[in-house]
């Protein structure tokens, strides 16, 4: 898609962001250990690029994942990450 050729609803500029390699890289990563078996449950929150957010939940559940993603939550309220 072109980016020249991108307008909004009401006709102003859409910013179309460009991909971000980090992230590409950690969900190749992610994919890698969930083919091989050594993920078997993933639940994570996804910032899109027009700053909305949605969230993925899939697999299998403890509450060790759910300390993960408290501590997750901890650390971004902080800006340690």
């Amino acid at each position: 898609m072109s980016k020249e050729k991108v307008v909004g609803i009401y006709g102003g500029i859409v910013i179309v962001p460009e991909p971000h390699e980090g992230v590409i890289e950690a969900l190749e990563e992610l994919l890698e250990m969930a083919r091989s078996g050594e993920v078997v449950g993933f639940y994570g929150a996804i910032t899109h690029g027009d700053e909305a957010s949605s969230t993925y939940a899939i697999g299998h559940r403890n509450y060790a994942t759910l300390g993960a993603l408290t501590t997750m939550q901890a650390k971004m309220a902080l800006g340690d990450i």
